[in-house]
């Protein structure tokens, strides 16, 4: 297995988020990871337990994807016996992303200035998943340093897999949501043909019900000669150019003529990751004294966690991942996407 070592420190580290480069005298084999993970303790049923499990996929994966392989359908593989290790059950891990904290792994990224691209090679795999990109750096979850920064308000999905040439099984990924008058339980979206067809070759597929919006994507956030397809931030605009956001992507799909579509995933209850990207019109009021309103500070505002997509007929594919400030996000625009 082509692998690197995993930092020793892993579990007396304060912040797990910040990475350490593994000593040269470390085994190379990812399958001692559980050497250095508490496992033991984990339940992947529940949402509310102490942010134990996030950080530590977070910063596995942060450094697997760094490694390269032979054949590029072997990179989920690889990772296979770590993941069963997390949770032995089939449904836990759609597309190498844990499936009780879809809405915060959807969200990776590649590394600031690394260049990345779709990997055609990798046949069955969705392209919301690490898997299904080559990473030159590998991906990170950069926002999860903070607390804060957790999506919530995430759309009750479904899950769709090719299980045979005319098997799908489609699940939700939470099996009731709660109203008024006590929990109903969730009933899968069923597959349109089109999305039943292209199934067959991402091999995963999500559905919920979410908004679409056009937002034109302007200047990147700051200089740099680096590759047209290395990542750097750019700026999100309105139809009045004003700034709404950022996405994080490269040059060659931020100068592309065509519309950007974008789709909400989910929210969170801190724009900084956004401050200074966003014009003033759309920033938060409070009321304020004799002075009148005053700006919110960032780490108050509320911003759509949002995807760049293109698509296939009513399927959309990943591109990029950016944020936008709430107040700028039309949300009137619902309707069932599936994502492949």
């Amino acid at each position: 297995m082509e692998t690197g070592a995993l930092s020793k420190t892993i579990k007396r580290r304060q912040n797990p988020f910040a990475w350490a480069a593994a000593h040269i005298e470390e085994p190379a084999l990812l399958d001692q990871v559980g050497d250095y993970l508490t496992f033991d303790n984990w339940k992947l049923t529940d949402k509310n337990w102490k942010l134990d499990f996030l950080p530590n996929y977070v910063a596995v994966i942060s450094e697997f994807t760094q490694r390269t392989f032979s054949f590029s359908q072997d990179r989920l593989k690889a990772i296979h016996g770590v993941l069963r290790t997390l949770d032995p059950s089939e449904r836990a891990f759609p597309g190498g992303l844990p499936r009780a904290w879809l809405a915060e792994t959807l969200l990776w990224q590649p590394r600031n200035e690394s260049d990345y691209f779709i990997d055609t090679k990798t046949v069955g795999m969705p392209t919301w998943s690490w898997a299904a990109w080559a990473l030159s750096e590998g991906c990170v979850w950069s926002e999860y340093a903070r607390p804060d920064a957790i999506a919530g308000g995430e759309p009750q999905t479904t899950i769709h897999v090719q299980e045979g040439e005319d098997s799908v099984k489609s699940y939700c990924v939470w099996t009731s949501y709660k109203t008024l008058f006590g929990s109903k339980k969730t009933i899968p979206h069923s597959l349109s043909k089109n999305a039943r067809h292209l199934l067959k070759s991402t091999g995963t597929l999500l559905s919920f019900r979410t908004s679409v919006c056009v937002i034109q994507i302007g200047e990147p956030t700051f200089k740099q000669n680096i590759s047209k397809d290395a990542l750097q931030t750019y700026y999100l605009m309105d139809n009045d150019h004003h700034r709404v956001g950022k996405v994080w992507t490269c040059a060659h799909i931020a100068r592309s003529p065509r519309k950007h579509q974008f789709i909400a995933l989910s929210s969170r209850r801190t724009g900084i990751a956004i401050s200074g990207a966003v014009d003033d019109v759309y920033i938060p009021k409070d009321a304020g004294g004799e002075g009148g309103p005053t700006n919110k500070p960032a780490r108050g505002w509320k911003v759509i966690n949002v995807m760049l997509v293109e698509w296939k007929g009513d399927v959309a594919f990943r591109v990029a991942v950016g944020q936008i400030i709430s107040t700028a996000w039309n949300e009137e625009t619902m309707r069932l996407i599936y994502l492949g």
